[in-house]
């Protein structure tokens, strides 16, 4: 499949799965961009139906992948705004914890449980966040429950 990249004004960044258009702000940080590219990749392993059927799964994992990413940047420090996000936030701090259940390759670091207990935590914090209006963006995203924990990190692997 073939991936446009739209520059748009304003804030924020996406993937539309059934274009495959990357939307990006002029705004935008390569943090951003590698989370944009990361959703384009999932959707090509996935059908157009398990894609959409999997929605907060694919964010968890494409939002791990982007704090790994992030994380691993020299100005990636205390005070910056993506460290304070990691830290300071119970959706950041939630994603950054996974780094004690899974590793940068997709590697299950504890029981199969445990990871499936913090997920439950992950979940909760996606479905509590606010964006700039007030709104919850990720109230309706499909959990795909049928996956195993572990298999929402199967990207990681490739």
């Amino acid at each position: 499949k073939t991936i446009a990249i739209e520059f748009i004004s304003g804030d924020g960044s996406s993937f539309d799965y059934t274009t495959g258009k990357i939307s990006l702000s002029m705004n935008m940080e390569s943090n951003q961009l590698f989370h944009e590219m990361w959703h384009a990749y999932q959707a090509y392993q996935e059908t157009q139906q398990s894609f959409k059927q999997s929605l907060l799964n694919q964010e968890m994992e494409a939002w791990y992948a982007q704090y790994l990413y992030v994380s691993s940047l020299p100005e990636y420090k205390q005070g910056s705004k993506w460290y304070e996000l990691y830290n300071h936030t119970d959706l950041g701090k939630s994603i950054r914890y996974l780094d004690g259940y899974i590793d940068n390759k997709g590697t299950l670091l504890k029981d199969t449980y445990q990871l499936e207990s913090h997920l439950v935590t992950v979940k909760k914090a996606f479905r509590e966040i606010k964006d700039e209006a007030g709104e919850y963006p990720y109230k309706n995203y499909p959990y795909n429950d049928d996956r195993t924990a572990e298999a929402n990190f199967t990207n990681l692997k490739n």
